[in-house]
């Protein structure tokens, strides 16, 4: 990147006879502010659009960032809450103190971690917040603000209340279900006895707890199968439909039919078995795995690298992420809700598009379907897109889903190439010097003007022929062929002499360069 400077060049007469130029490199001072420039809008949309709640404030506690998370959470908006104080408006007078003392930390320079506040919204209901707050600074280091980020553990709390809850509701259950129920921890030993397994067995749970269920109950015939079955479990192989007898205090044979499932702790450590006749826990495995597929997948078309978006049954984009906000310049704001092909599509494309959609609504995917895109600064943009139809979890289908690459560049270096293959090839024809080319086999490719000039053959009668067989003497085939071996091998010659002939026999000694 260059500065310059111009100006007119004179003789003595005044005529103009040229331009001086003096340049002043700029490359680097254009890198570093282009690159000062691109990490502080990198950090802007970072902090706006993270999906979690993120405010600033000044030095004086007058909010400055309110990123969309945090307008999700309470009910402001971004507009609604820049220029606000903080803690006056925002933070319940309980608080206040406690929040302005943490504030008032970062601002002489003191980090605070894992700060837990109650936030009520713009209708007054409570979100509980675990917050991290840290000193905002200018370039030069002095700290001109704070910064705040949260978690929103609302759903975490009431998680873990219903899981209390459950636990309770859960032993309870245990020992009044109509079905036998035990447990046993990591040794073996009975933990758990409900009272249909006191029923059934006739041994009480005071006279079963604490002891090894393999080797006090289980006749010996069954307890290899019965143990297998239980490491098992503890190593997270769970059991369904385990049949084994299980003898009474009166020796009575009861057979059973078992279902066992890993016990863990909180810290996910295998902790015992629970053994129940019915067994709930595929079922809910298989409910864990579909949200967590959910999960990943929505987080996979928002955070992959390639533009995606999706549309319902009736056009309306509801996925948009971030790659397409930013080749478009339209967020996912401002997409969601919208009809994709009225709204991003201009009008010459938009019955294809819709046929695309059409399609894939009734089941037919569509692959490399390439379309001009213009963004909102009507810049075109080139994409080459995907469509898959979107589907329930009964196979039904509820929309479409669109991914793609943006082969602009690509095009661009495409059409380059192409022009500067134009240029070298007329050059090539145009050359006031023989220039030839043969192929790896030595059949000539190239054949320019001056070429057929000088020898008096034709492009027409040289090309698709074997240059040192066709053209070249007998006396001096070996040496040129060893020449363009070398050439072929990498060995590039220069100033290699030999005697060409021309269509009408005359020897015309040739200065041959090859490479």
């Amino acid at each position: 990147e260059m500065l310059l400077n111009a100006t007119t060049r004179r003789d003595l007469s005044g005529k103009v006879i040229g331009v001086m130029a003096v340049c002043l490199d700029i490359t680097d001072r254009k890198v570093a502010e282009e690159e000062k420039t691109r990490v502080a809008e990198s950090l802007q949309n970072f902090i706006y659009t993270v999906n979690a709640p993120m405010w600033g404030v000044d030095i004086a506690g007058i909010v400055n960032e309110w990123n969309q998370r945090a307008a999700a959470i309470t009910g402001f908006s971004r507009e609604e809450a820049l220029g606000q104080n903080l803690v006056e408006k925002f933070v319940t007078e309980e608080y206040r103190a406690s929040v302005r003392k943490v504030i008032d930390g970062a601002l002489n320079g003191q980090e605070a971690r894992n700060f837990e506040l109650p936030v009520f919204t713009r209708d007054l209901d409570q979100v509980d917040m675990i917050l991290n707050v840290t000193p905002r600074r200018d370039v030069d280091g002095k700290i001109v603000g704070v910064i705040g980020s949260g978690e929103d553990i609302t759903e975490t709390k009431m998680v873990m209340e219903e899981q209390t809850r459950v636990a309770q509701e859960l032993e309870a259950l245990i020992d009044c279900a109509n079905a036998v129920i035990f447990g046993i921890d990591a040794n073996g030993t009975v933990n758990e006895w409900n009272k249909k397994a006191a029923e059934i067995t006739g041994f009480s749970s005071h006279e079963v707890l604490g002891r090894n269920l393999v080797q006090d109950f289980i006749t010996e015939e069954h307890r290899a199968s019965l143990k297998r079955m239980f490491d098992g479990a503890l190593n997270g192989r769970e059991a369904a439909n385990f049949e084994f007898p299980l003898f009474t205090k009166e020796k009575k044979r009861v057979e059973m039919l078992l279902n066992a499932t890993t016990r863990r702790d909180l810290s996910g450590k295998v902790i015992g078995v629970m053994a129940v006749c019915l067994d709930i826990t595929d079922r809910k495995v298989a409910e864990e795995e579909k949200t967590r597929v959910a999960e990943s997948l929505q987080n996979f078309i928002y955070t992959v690298n390639a533009p995606m978006w999706g549309v319902d049954i009736a056009g309306i984009v509801n996925e948009w992420n971030q790659r397409a906000a930013a080749i478009t310049g339209f967020s996912r704001e401002e997409a969601l809700g919208q009809n994709l092909v009225e709204k991003f599509v201009t009008e010459e494309y938009r019955a294809s598009v819709r046929k695309v959609i059409d399609g894939a609504l009734n089941g037919q995917e569509a692959r490399n379907f390439e379309l001009p895109v213009f963004t909102r600064d009507l810049d075109q943009v080139d994409m080459i897109l995907n469509v898959t139809p979107r589907r329930d979890v009964d196979g039904k289908i509820v929309g479409v889903i669109g991914s793609g690459e943006d082969i602009t560049e690509t095009k661009m270096v495409m059409e380059e190439q192409t022009r500067v293959a134009q240029e070298l090839e007329a050059l090539i024809d145009c050359a006031n010097a023989v220039i030839f080319g043969i192929d790896a086999n030595g059949t000539v490719n190239e054949w320019n003007k001056k070429a057929a000039e000088i020898t008096g053959f034709s492009s027409h009668e040289v090309l698709g022929r074997n240059l040192v067989q066709d053209f070249i003497t007998e006396e001096h085939r070996a040496s040129l062929k060893r020449m363009f071996d070398g050439a072929l091998n990498g060995r590039e010659a220069a100033n290699f002499e030999f005697p060409l002939f021309t269509k009408e026999k005359k020897r015309v000694e040739m200065l041959l360069n090859a490479t």
